[in-house]
């Protein structure tokens, strides 16, 4: 956003394995090919695949680790904020309540001002699961809770959140497998989010 960009490597190695790195550059700046700042998962200890997403809006940063070990619901967002006191250590974890591992949340992430959407559309095709969408408001603090955007047309392994975008309240939200599912022909949806 603006002259920053971020960029996820959820494969860059770190001391127990495949962590993941985001990072970050100024394309103003006098070396805008060399980051500025290299966020790593604050607790990971084994595989996180932190980078798989990333979005920016401002100076605060999201960053989705599809696959954290250990974790208890398997997947977690971590926000930061660049101009923190310690831009390295995150100031909020996101996670949806009572997920299982394997449903993907944080597969896709968005962020616009103090809102957060996370996708979580890709289980597994042919479970049956219509995908979701869990928005965040970034005022409640450290750990703000989840609050579930409906599909608004449910139908079989349509895995909404493969992809998600927003602005003023609005999210663009990508299902991969809208029915017919054999054609995977796809559709996306614009919604309003807890705020909007």
């Amino acid at each position: 956003e603006g002259s920053m960009l971020v960029a996820g490597s959820p494969a860059a190695s770190g001391a127990s394995g495949p962590n993941g790195a985001v990072h970050v550059f100024d394309l103003d700046g006098a070396a805008p090919e060399q980051p500025i700042r290299s966020l790593t998962h604050p607790q990971a200890t084994g595989a996180a695949n932190f980078g798989m997403a990333v979005a920016i809006s401002g100076r605060r940063i999201v960053v989705g680790s599809w696959w954290v070990t250990g974790e208890p619901a398997g997947e977690r967002a971590t926000v930061f904020e660049l101009d923190s006191a310690n831009p390295m250590e995150p100031v909020a974890r996101l996670a949806a309540p009572d997920l299982e591992f394997g449903y993907s949340f944080a597969y896709a992430v968005a962020i616009s001002g103090d809102e957060v959407v996370i996708g979580g559309g890709y289980p597994g095709i042919g479970t049956g699961f219509p995908g979701g969408l869990w928005a965040f408001d970034l005022n409640e603090g450290a750990n703000p809770s989840a609050e579930l955007v409906p599909n608004p047309a449910p139908a079989g392994s349509e895995n909404l959140g493969m992809a998600v975008a927003m602005a003023d309240g609005k999210v663009l939200a990508a299902a991969l497998l809208t029915e017919p599912a054999d054609l995977l022909a796809g559709s996306a949806y614009l919604l309003a989010t807890t705020g909007g």
